[in-house]
């Protein structure tokens, strides 16, 4: 085969809208890795305000599916349609003329750019547009759970039969961490030679290993920089962060918390902020381009996922942020709460604690506070830890060895 004639087409409901968003750049850095091995990478993602229709980014072309007036394209870019879909029936009707459109325009672009192999990601609702094309187009289909659909399967069991389904027909079943494969275990799935545990990766090199170095601590912070990254939504935990900067801030733990994300819930943090007293200590910043997330890893001592498993049965994935903390050289403090405990080793590159338990959060936060050598040999251990198992093209090949083992014949690197 020549070089870049092996096409795969992404199925996918998130994408950068541009190259420094910080919606789902996993979902790029995987396309990145892919295509810079040599395979050409089609993405087919959801139209929002402002967007074009097709666009180039790094070699990787990106189609843009419209499925509704403007004003009415909603369900995209938010990070909460499966919540939203679930909860109005003016979405699910949305949700439906989505599917259609997006079916309609996959189908065209896979047999104009003679698609080889069809990468669904998430199985709700790429999985059901990659299932259809790849049955019309006889056409292999491999898929990726992100973690949302699969948790989201055990709680609505009306879901089981599709997603079933789906996984059946997939040549290829990609899932972020263990328990994710635990899941797909428990759908009785009846070829688990086909399921791949292969992490979200990391661009190692858009971060260094500033937090801990040498020279930041040659003059002795006073103050214990305190980090949280992501959506402002139930599953993510903030509200017992919050409490545990409270229990520090009585405990006399000088610290500045910044609290960087948008989502429902901001207000409310807001104001719990404001009730414990801790305004003057609390930041909340609504987002950072992600070209200039590396500085505010710069800044901080230590990051902080403290999720949780939310009303809809879903938990964390795996945690890109955790990832990128490692990346820069920071510790992170993580709950044992879906693939966190994949990729967090307790006592090793940081610590786990128990979902909701905001003592536990405030007991290492104290920790790292008084004994910034051990932060520094944690943070040292997750960038080790990142560089060997999490690296762009680390990731890439695995992705690739799951297309081979898909279509059954070589693909040139």
């Amino acid at each position: 085969m020549k070089e870049k004639d092996f096409k795969v087409l992404f199925l996918t409901h998130g994408f950068p809208r541009h190259k420094s968003d910080s919606i789902t750049p996993f979902i790029f850095d995987i396309a990145k890795g892919v295509s810079d091995k040599r395979i050409k990478v089609f993405v087919l993602a959801p139209h929002s305000k402002g967007l074009e229709r097709h666009e180039v980014m790094d070699d990787i072309e990106v189609f843009r599916f419209r499925y509704a007036p403007g004003k009415f394209e909603t369900l995209s870019y938010s990070g909460r349609m499966h919540s939203d879909v679930l909860r109005s029936s003016k979405n699910k009707v949305l949700f439906f003329l989505f599917l259609f459109f997006f079916f309609v325009e996959g189908l065209y672009i896979a047999k104009t750019k003679n698609i080889d192999l069809i990468h669904a990601h998430w199985i709700l609702p790429g999985g059901i547009v990659g299932m259809v094309i790849s049955v019309l187009l006889s056409k292999p289909l491999v898929v990726s759970s992100h973690g949302t659909d699969l948790f989201i399967a055990k709680k609505f069991g009306f879901l089981v039969p599709i997603i079933r389904v789906i996984l059946e027909i997939s040549r290829g079943i990609h899932v972020i961490s263990f328990p994710l494969k635990v899941i797909v275990c428990d759908l009785k799935v009846r070829n688990m030679k086909k399921v791949f545990v292969i992490p979200e990766p990391v661009n190692v090199s858009e971060f260094s290993e500033v937090s801990y170095s040498e020279n930041r601590r040659a003059k002795e912070k006073t103050s214990l920089n305190v980090l949280f990254i992501g959506r402002l939504i139930e599953r993510k935990g903030v509200e017992y962060l919050l409490k545990a900067g409270n229990i520090i801030d009585n405990k006399g733990v000088n610290f500045v918390m910044k609290i960087v994300g948008v989502g429902e819930l901001k207000s409310g943090l807001c104001k719990m902020s404001n009730d414990l007293s801790l305004s003057r200590k609390v930041v909340f910043i609504d987002s950072i381009a992600h070209k200039d997330i590396k500085e505010v890893y710069r800044w901080a001592d230590v990051l902080v996922l403290p999720s949780v498993t939310d009303w809809k049965g879903e938990k964390e994935g795996l945690g890109v942020v955790i990832l990128e903390a490692f990346a820069s050289g920071i510790p992170v403090i993580g709950t044992r709460s879906g693939g966190i405990v994949d990729v967090v080793k307790d006592n090793v590159n940081g610590y786990l604690v128990p979902e909701k338990d905001a003592e536990a959060i405030a007991k290492y936060l104290v920790k790292i506070s008084e004994d910034r050598n051990l932060a520094r040999k944690l943070g040292c251990k997750g960038r080790e830890f990142v560089q060997a198992v999490f690296a762009r093209d680390k990731v890439a090949e695995k992705i690739i060895g799951m297309y081979k083992n898909s279509i059954k014949r070589n693909i040139v690197k």
